[in-house]
């Protein structure tokens, strides 16, 4: 792990550092290997972007933050987000959302995240990838 690396308390600081993921009460759950962090979200009514569906929009803001928590545990820091892709595979809004994200680069100038969404049965969500510029 880098020097600048942080560990789990200090990525869930940085992650509830922003209102909105505060509100979306997504929090990092451990730290696999540096790059590789899983997380936990709590699916909830408000999230709902049609009758039992969760809104497509909370999945890509899931895909960022994850993918944010995993840079953050090998760089210690990223800049803003460039580019992200979100695909969708499946519906469920009956429970917790567990999300694994992993870097699968961080290099001197953009640090790339990969990230899926699945229920608590495993059934795979969403997955996507968010590319950032990497801070110095």
């Amino acid at each position: 792990m880098e020097s600048s690396a942080l560990d789990l308390p200090a990525i869930n600081q940085r992650i509830h550092a922003s209102a909105f993921n505060r509100w979306l009460r997504i929090e990092a759950t451990r730290i696999v290997v540096p790059g590789q962090v899983e997380l936990r979200m709590p699916s909830r009514a408000e999230l709902e972007g049609g009758q039992g569906m969760t809104h497509g929009g909370i999945f890509a803001c899931i895909v960022d933050v994850a993918a944010f928590a995993a840079i953050l545990s090998v760089k210690g820091q990223t800049g803003p987000t460039i580019d992200m892709r979100v695909d969708f595979h499946a519906n469920a809004f009956e429970s917790d959302f567990i999300i694994e994200a992993q870097v699968l680069r961080a290099g001197s100038r953009i640090a790339t995240g990969d990230v899926k969404i699945n229920s608590v049965t495993g059934k795979l969500l969403a997955s996507g990838r968010c590319v950032y510029v990497a801070a110095r």
